[in-house]
């Protein structure tokens, strides 16, 4: 978990007992931020991801030592989207400034990053992005788009308008399909494949049924 304090950036607990097992503490990146750390194997060893404020950094999993740090291309201000990696590379993006992947190896006793690109037209606001076969999926300003993970190529975006209310989406992956749910509430089931923006279906969860509810939350007693 990441409770973003100077002593404690980020600690590991037992789920029995609650007793704390590690912490790593990250100088100056004080503020937690509201992405989920991510569990990944670089350079043979198990590592946690986790956006911090201003950087991405790279933690032992074993006994919490900081491995390494990249501050790009992170916002200085809400940042959501959980990091994606695969192969000893890191995507990972800001709110509101950009996108890009870094290469992280091993440097003798430490560890290098190698910045890949770096690009404004990656940035991701809140709904993540998931990675399929070597692309990329998630949303860039309420468009679905699938981009090349290596190389930031985009491959195709869907730009059919939704309304003034879809500007973002959150995304999710089984059976070789995504789930992207825009914020206006209406749910696409997409093939995951780079050859082309391929329909299947849509519906919104904002039936008739969850009116009522949605009234009493809101209502007087």
């Amino acid at each position: 978990m990441t409770p973003g304090q100077d002593t404690a950036t980020l600690v590991a607990l037992d789920k029995r007992t609650g007793q704390t097992l590690w912490r790593c503490a990250v100088q100056g990146a004080k503020e937690a931020q509201y992405s989920s750390v991510v569990a990944g194997s670089i350079g043979g060893q198990k590592q946690y991801l986790q956006i911090l404020l201003g950087r991405v950094v790279g933690v032992s999993a074993e006994d919490g030592t900081l491995l390494w740090q990249w501050d790009k291309p992170i916002s200085p201000r809400y940042n959501c989207a959980s990091v994606v990696t695969q192969g000893g590379q890191i995507f990972a993006a800001g709110f509101h400034t950009a996108g890009g992947v870094a290469r992280i190896a091993r440097d003798g006793g430490g560890w290098r990053v190698e910045e890949a690109f770096v690009d404004p037209k990656h940035k991701n606001h809140s709904g993540g992005m998931v990675l399929v076969d070597g692309h990329l999926y998630g949303d860039h300003d309420g468009n679905l788009r699938c981009s090349e993970f290596a190389t930031g190529r985009i491959v195709w975006e869907d730009r059919r308008p939704y309304g003034t209310r879809a500007r973002n989406g959150s995304i999710g992956c089984a059976d070789g399909r995504l789930y992207y749910r825009r914020d206006s509430g209406m749910v696409d089931l997409v093939e995951a494949v780079p050859k082309g923006f391929s329909l299947c279906g849509q519906f919104s969860p904002f039936s008739e049924l969850s009116l009522p509810l949605r009234g009493r939350l809101g209502g007087r007693r």
